[in-house]
């Protein structure tokens, strides 16, 4: 914008005019806007937009498609010429091929008329502004669709690093934990190789969790089960568990419609800020607002912190400069709006604003998972169905519960909508139910299986320990919710129906 104010003030010098305001007509043609000047001072700015006379010429020209002139402003506006010592305006609509919304209005101080020449080349002018947006827009609609692909390529990269941590490394770890559960049980009385097993139990505890952390920090799967603020509730609990960070998220529901790619460019955006108060702002506490207006969703992050200095962090985005550029880069691609606000000493204030269009972006693609396979076993006893989409697991598990003397596993199951049909025909005593599978979820699975058999006994079973997950199984009318990380014995004894 500063060279085109620098081509547009060269070119009025050359064409008798001695300022130029670009102006924009508000919905309703109720009032004007200004989105650029030179050659007038604030004060002289705001008496042109508050005249009625002004706003009548605009609309004349916006609707005529021609210049719009005002001479002899001293004779017939006295109340315009004496405010901004304005002796003639000329206003030119875009072309009438244009797309362009914007007004050029060009004022005079040392002549009294415009003639016909003059507006003949300042409405040339005006055609080389108007051409100058049409390109700039391209490149910025040009600009907004590549930062939307690498917003894309970013989200698919996390998903699929989250997806191998998830469905390959964590599972592979708790199948291996449940292979030293059952060898700890065939060697009670050895204290060398049971401290050993119990050691190494430890460790792999410690690797599924942080395997699981780092899994929902690169893609939080509540933000694509549950939506934005849940998942938000998430990363507040995880925020200050991990960095002594306390975060308030203050929401009227937890029901916030965003699109896949609204959600995804907000909830990093949260995180970002979040992580930028963690190591610039010296502060232990952080609030989260998120409203919803009439006319789009307004989510604010602000803290109590030491502050900064927005310009200078604007201009370097540097590490120093907390990234905020290409935040805000990201936020503008889906059409919203990144406002900030700091005082050095007294904290800072970050405002997201995505209007109605923004909150409906589209982009994110969603990848399609296999349907999976399986074949039921009928057997006696405590009958139990194994449900989990992960082969590794219900291997390791089958083989634990069929050691068990009372127990025995009748079917095995890779997805919810599965289980459905299994648990039907099995009708067993007892079903493990993994919570997040393709298709039907566990939850659902579970609902679903209990409508029509209300006295199965459902233990739901998931890597994810949040207490919205648990809630999740439980809601559902599950008897009770471990973690696949846990002691096997507290598995056993919830198929019992006890508590470890």
């Amino acid at each position: 914008m500063e060279h085109l104010e620098e081509l547009v003030a060269a070119l009025v010098a050359n064409g008798e005019a001695d300022l130029f305001i670009r102006l924009r007509l508000a919905t309703g043609d109720r009032s004007i806007s200004p989105l650029a000047s030179h050659g007038i001072s604030d004060s002289e700015l705001a008496g042109v937009l508050a005249d009625p006379n002004v706003l009548a010429l605009c609309v004349r020209a916006r609707d005529t498609r021609v210049p719009v002139a005002e001479n002899r402003l001293a004779e017939h506006h006295g109340a315009l010429h004496e405010s901004c010592g304005l002796t003639a305006i000329v206003i030119v609509p875009p072309p009438a091929a244009s797309e362009m919304d914007s007004l050029l209005l060009f004022g005079a101080r040392t002549t009294s008329a415009f003639e016909h020449a003059t507006i003949e080349r300042l409405q040339r002018v005006a055609g080389i502004v108007h051409a100058y947006d049409r390109e700039n827009q391209h490149h910025a609609a040009q600009l907004r669709r590549l930062v939307i692909q690498l917003t894309e390529a970013e989200d698919r990269e996390r998903r699929r690093i989250a997806s191998l941590l998830h469905d390959d490394l964590q599972q592979t770890l708790a199948g291996i934990k449940v292979h030293i559960d059952m060898a700890v049980r065939r060697a009670p009385r050895d204290e060398y190789l049971a401290g050993r097993l119990e050691t190494a139990g430890d460790l792999l505890n410690q690797a599924i969790e942080r395997s699981r952390s780092l899994s929902h920090e690169l893609s939080p799967p509540l933000l694509r089960m549950r939506g934005l603020v849940p998942a938000l509730r998430v990363l507040a609990s995880e925020t200050e568990r991990t960095h002594q960070l306390r975060v308030d998220i203050n929401a009227p529901s937890d029901q916030l419609e965003l699109s896949a790619l609204a959600g995804h460019v907000t909830y990093r955006a949260v995180q970002e800020l979040l992580f930028n108060i963690i190591k610039h702002a010296g502060v232990d506490q952080a609030t989260v607002d998120l409203i919803e207006r009439d006319d789009g969703v307004e989510i604010t992050v602000r803290d109590r912190g030491r502050g900064f200095d927005v310009d200078a962090a604007l201009k370097q985005d540097s590490p120093t400069g907390l990234g905020l550029l290409s935040l805000r880069e990201r936020i503008e691609a889906i059409g919203g709006v990144l406002e900030i606000r700091s005082i050095v000493g007294a904290g800072s204030t970050f405002t997201i604003f995505l209007p109605a269009s923004a909150t409906k972006a589209e982009g994110v693609v969603r990848e399609a998972r296999p349907e999976p396979t399986a074949e039921p076993v009928v057997g006696r006893k405590l009958s139990v169905l194994v449900v989990d989409d992960h082969a590794v697991i219900r291997q390791g598990l089958v083989l634990l519960l069929n050691e068990e003397p009372d127990l025995e596993v009748v079917g095995e199951a890779s997805s919810g909508d599965e289980a459905v049909g299994l648990a039907q025909g099995l009708l067993p005593d007892v079903i493990v139910m993994d919570l997040t599978m393709p298709g039907l979820a566990g939850d659902e699975a579970t609902r679903a299986i209990l409508s029509r058999a209300p006295n199965t006994r459902v233990v739901g079973l998931s890597m994810h320990s949040e207490e919205d997950a648990k809630e999740r199984m439980l809601s559902s009318g599950a008897a009770a919710y471990l973690s696949k990380a846990g002691p096997s014995s507290h598995l056993l004894a919830a198929i019992r129906g006890r508590t470890a």
